[in-house]
């Protein structure tokens, strides 16, 4: 089986390892760099890496390949898919409406879904978020591996959708009652993605843009996208079970496939901005992004 060599951005607002917050900028400069030179071949799949300390960014670099073929390095610039990292912004979008009156952690998620009926008096916002909602894992599901298949030929044409998609786990039934387990899924968080947009009128890339990345000038961070051009975007590549690289063989052609639960890209640069806010529990403003 091969298995995916993503390298997504991280280190962001910590430097992982050291013994003292109380160490100088050149000795956090120099663990990092060591650390990562030995974990990253120069000619090899990588990552982007900043270490932000008490605000100030104390180390930034890349390490590795962008682009194995063309022989061009990473740069701590570059922009990354994400990932699951995206469920971050998701949580993020809906305590936002929840400070704003818009809906609460409690309430029964199918009040706001009234395509998914099967479960929806069962399971609270809340569930979703946390990952104890039972709901099976769709990326799990034979239906969604078909889906992805027909993407190429049908996503260009707005032909899948995100309801597509959640007919591939609507009726299914749940692996155990809400609230009694926590097991990871990202069925829960399409449907919070689902949930912004039935609460906030606006399109789940449309809140996030309007909400986070514009306030914070995150302006490397946007819904993924293969189709249109996106400068300083890093490739994906596979790795087998021989240890040998490939390219990535299938790309969505957009982030729906992924959607609320790993459909953003954005750069170390963007990433610690909102990390910082977040970590200072401040509001989401221009005047609060580092």
């Amino acid at each position: 089986m091969k298995r995916s060599v993503r390298f997504f951005l991280f280190c962001l607002a910590a430097v992982f390892f050291l013994h003292s917050c109380a160490q100088s900028e050149n000795k956090i400069a120099e663990q990092c760099d060591g650390l990562l030179a030995r974990a990253f071949k120069p000619n090899e799949p990588g990552i982007a890496v900043i270490a932000v300390k008490e605000g100030e960014v104390v180390f930034r670099a890349g390490y590795g390949m962008a682009n194995m073929e063309l022989g061009v390095p990473i740069r701590p610039d570059m922009v990354f898919r994400i990932g699951s990292v995206t469920k971050v912004f998701t949580a993020t979008a809906v305590m936002m409406l929840v400070e704003r009156g818009m809906l609460s952690l409690d309430d029964k998620i199918g009040r706001y879904l009234p395509e998914y009926l099967k479960h929806g008096e069962k399971i609270t916002v809340r569930h979703l978020l946390a990952h104890t909602a039972g709901i099976p894992n769709l990326f799990r599901s034979n239906e969604y591996n078909r889906l992805m298949r027909e993407d190429c030929f049908k996503l260009i044409n707005d032909e899948v959708g995100v309801s597509d998609l959640l007919s591939t786990f609507k009726d299914q039934e749940l692996e155990f009652p809400p609230g009694e387990k926590y097991s990871y899924s990202n069925s829960g968080y399409f449907l919070l993605g689902r949930i912004i947009e039935n609460v906030s009128k606006k399109s789940y890339r449309d809140f996030l843009k309007e909400n986070i990345f514009e306030p914070l000038g995150m302006q490397d961070t946007r819904y993924y996208d293969s189709i249109n051009l996106v400068p300083k975007r890093v490739l994906d590549y596979l790795q087998d079970d021989g240890g040998k690289f490939i390219n990535n063989p299938y790309e969505s052609f957009s982030g729906i496939l992924v959607y609320a639960a790993g459909g953003l890209m954005s750069t170390v640069d963007d990433l610690a901005k909102f990390n910082g806010v977040l970590s200072a529990g401040k509001p989401i403003s221009p005047s609060n992004s580092i």
